[in-house]
């Protein structure tokens, strides 16, 4: 139950981090 929860989080946390880079490189590319 603890492992299921923590995956949960770091997919969480994978997301944000991928969006953050994402729009990062977006406004170097205006």
């Amino acid at each position: 139950m603890t492992g299921d929860l923590n995956q949960k989080e770091n997919k969480n946390l994978t997301k944000s981090l991928v969006h953050l880079l994402a729009v990062h490189i977006l406004k170097k590319l205006q």
